[in-house]
């Protein structure tokens, strides 16, 4: 991913699933509301839901999972001046690099 700093991403490269690769998105939602939530309700939502995609996407409760997730979420600016409402959900695999797709991957 590339960024100007460590906390705001602006572009998300895309790599085939069969070459190696670092993460996978497996899922995306749209928040609602008409100004931009607080840090933990942006947090508690994007968990929340996240997870529940999570558990369909592996085969198995995150919870249990060896594998890990994290969020992209907007930024109070992409909100306001974009109109951007999107989380993105990101799998990742803490043992190392992926090829192929963590879908149904039951671990």
């Amino acid at each position: 991913m590339d960024s100007t700093d460590d906390s705001v991403v602006y572009d998300v490269p895309v790599v085939p699933c069969s070459e190696e690769h670092d993460e996978e998105i497996f899922g995306e939602f749209e928040l609602s509301g008409d100004s931009f939530p607080d840090a933990t309700a942006l947090e508690d939502e994007s968990n929340e839901k996240c997870v529940a995609m999570f558990n369909e996407f592996v085969g198995m409760d995150y919870f249990d999972s060896e594998l890990d997730f994290y969020t992209l979420t907007p930024t109070e600016d992409g909100w306001n001046e974009f109109n951007d409402r999107t989380v993105n959900c990101v799998i990742v695999d803490p043992a190392g690099k992926i090829t192929g797709s963590l879908k149904g991957a039951a671990r």
